[in-house]
């Protein structure tokens, strides 16, 4: 009876590494728009996809989304796919005012971002520092993020790296990270990047740059199972043969 427990273990080991090659992670969009190009984006409310060198002259990135709920729209191909994840950096640039509830005065500047119809980001952001806060109040170390009123460039991975402004005069820049998962709701999905700046882009803007999206797709009974899975059933088959023939061995 042992040997055929740790038989049938074997063979259930096989089994369960066939189980998890079960799904495949697949690239559905990546885009660093050092090429110039903005495949894959269109705009709406009067914008057109843009490609702003910054004035570190290094890097490249979807820009211009500023006054009037300029919007960058991002159509996916998410047939098949069970999840979805978007990445994405957001650079906060210019005199963004936040809350406009300082010196910055204004309506407030947020960036809100949707995918398949449904809200997933909504934060102002500040680069301002004349008594204006931020929505945006960082990571919530889970995977999630914290809405507040906070100091300006609260949560920013990075400061001043673009090369706008004069570092803490309130027209800079900072640069958020940001990482969404949703499950799509059909073949397509539309991702929208929409500015709410209350001022133009000689004074304040939005850029967003290194956008990757990725997706998880169920394999199919007729999919071919990965070499490292093909490996883990191979030696649960293998062990559970070997204590087969030892017990006809012991037997004998």
């Amino acid at each position: 009876m042992k040997y055929r427990s740790l038989a049938v273990l074997g063979a259930a080991f096989a089994a369960a590494a066939l189980a998890g090659a079960a799904q495949a992670d697949v690239t559905v969009y990546d885009n660093n728009f050092e090429s110039g190009s903005t495949a894959g984006f269109t705009g709406a409310g009067g914008y057109t996809p843009t490609i702003d060198v910054a004035p570190n002259g290094s890097t490249k990135f979807l820009g211009n989304l500023s006054t009037g709920q300029t919007t960058a729209v991002l159509t996916l191909n998410t047939a098949g796919l069970t999840s979805v994840t978007l990445n994405y950096d957001l650079y906060s640039i210019l005199s963004q005012d936040g809350n406009a509830n300082g010196a910055g005065g204004g309506s407030g500047d947020s960036f809100v971002v949707t995918a398949g119809g449904n809200t997933i980001s909504n934060f102002t952001f500040a680069n301002y520092f004349g008594g204006n806060t931020q929505s945006f109040c960082g990571s919530d170390g889970s995977g999630g993020y914290v809405t507040g009123s906070c100091a300006p460039q609260t949560g920013a991975s990075a400061k001043d790296t673009l090369g706008y402004g004069a570092p803490g005069g309130g027209y800079d820049d900072a640069t958020y990270d940001f990482s969404y998962t949703f499950t799509p709701t059909g073949a397509t999905t539309v991702i929208t990047f929409t500015s709410n700046d209350n001022e133009g882009v000689a004074n304040e803007f939005y850029g967003i740059d290194n956008v990757a999206v990725t997706g998880v797709r169920p394999v199919t009974a007729g999919g071919v199972p990965e070499p490292a899975s093909w490996a883990l059933m191979i030696m649960g088959f293998g062990g559970a043969g070997a204590l087969l023939r030892r017990r006809r061995l012991v037997a004998a």
